[in-house]
């Protein structure tokens, strides 16, 4: 004999879980756009480095360190990316995606009292320490050739994060503010900044070129800190909202209600929570009321009804053959109502596919 219905449905669970975790750990999200900032900010700082030791200038500083600060954020985001891909344990049944969060929340403190920290200090000191610059024209092509690859590099990062806001059905705005994944997030805000930060170190090295006064050197040093400083708190708080359980927006939450309430087999639901803990990875929370009639109607549907009504016919007043009758049927009615919990899973993941556990 085959396996029984029961042993069926055990079955295809468990191949449904190792299929959801097999997927997850193939989530490389992120991978290639690390990957490329790590590169670029690497030659940037020894080139930036080199402009600074011969220009003196504090805005030249302040953007070898933002370059340095980034190589080693985007270090700590690969680190978490490969953790984040490790398989479920007993010790972690919900496995370890929110590890990415973790190292990306390490990242926005380590730009935040790195790069800003002494990119402000080394300005405020340039305010009242004012030196002479050298070979600013030097310094000046290694900003130029900083910001094309700055560019390129954002670039990298703001066509991946498209990419991950269409599979999330969710415009680019939405996912930056609400996506389940902050490593292209990061990325991009770190690219943004770095952009943003050599444009001011150009205009700031230009000014004090043509005026000759260091003021605007410093300035512009305390200008890219504050804007290290800004991504470095937008970074820490995008991922503090999600490892204390960000919900999942409620009008999702409000349209999966609406297509589980139009089920003919549910009657009611209740308590429906979600919370997001990293890229296709969330947990979905509901309490169902099944209509009794339709499970046993269903289940009427898989047997032979004339042949149940015979059985119990025959058994007169025989109470253990209707109790033998009454066992099956209810077997039957519990593989059934198993069946329907599978398949409600199913509707739930098509309408919120950043859950895993449900």
């Amino acid at each position: 004999g085959g396996l029984s219905a029961s042993s069926r449905r055990s079955a295809r669970r468990r191949l449904r879980v190792m299929e959801r975790e097999g997927s997850l750990l193939g989530d490389g999200a992120g991978t290639k756009a690390v990957m490329v900032a790590m590169a670029t900010n690497g030659a940037l700082f020894i080139a930036k480095t080199g402009a600074f030791l011969v220009s003196g200038s504090a805005s030249m500083l302040s953007e070898a360190v933002h370059s340095l600060a980034d190589v080693a954020n985007q270090a700590l985001l690969a680190v978490g990316i490969r953790e984040s891909r490790k398989r479920a344990d007993p010790q972690h049944p919900y496995g370890y995606a929110q590890e990415k969060h973790i190292f990306a929340l390490i990242s926005g403190v380590g730009i935040f009292f790195l790069g800003c920290g002494v990119s402000v200090y080394h300005g405020v000191h340039g305010l009242f320490h004012s030196e002479p610059l050298e070979s600013v024209p030097l310094a000046l092509s290694v900003l130029t050739v900083s910001l094309l690859a700055e560019s390129y590099s954002m670039s990298v990062a703001l066509k991946e994060l498209k990419a991950d806001a269409q599979k999330a059905g969710q415009t680019f705005l939405e996912h930056v503010r609400e996506g389940s994944d902050p490593m292209n997030v990061a990325v991009l805000a770190e690219d943004a900044a770095a952009v943003a930060g050599v444009a001011i170190a150009t205009g700031a090295l230009g000014m004090t070129h043509l005026t000759g006064n260091g003021i605007y050197d410093a300035v512009g040093s305390i200008s890219v800190g504050c804007l290290l400083g800004g991504v470095a708190v937008f970074l820490v708080q995008r991922n503090r909202h999600v490892l204390v359980g960000a919900s999942v927006p409620a009008y999702k939450l409000d349209r999966v209600e609406d297509v589980l309430l139009r089920d003919p087999v549910v009657d009611s639901v209740h308590d429906v929570k979600a919370v997001v803990t990293g890229a296709s990875s969330g947990r979905f929370k509901v309490e169902i009321s099944f209509n009794p009639a339709a499970l046993a109607q269903r289940t009427f549907a898989r047997r032979d009804v004339s042949k149940f009504k015979a059985a119990l016919d025959s058994a007169d007043d025989d109470l253990s053959k209707v109790e033998r009758e009454l066992i099956v049927f209810s077997s039957e009615l519990m593989d059934v109502l198993g069946d329907e919990v599978d398949r409600l899973e199913d509707v739930i993941r098509a309408e919120l596919p950043e859950v895993s556990h449900v």
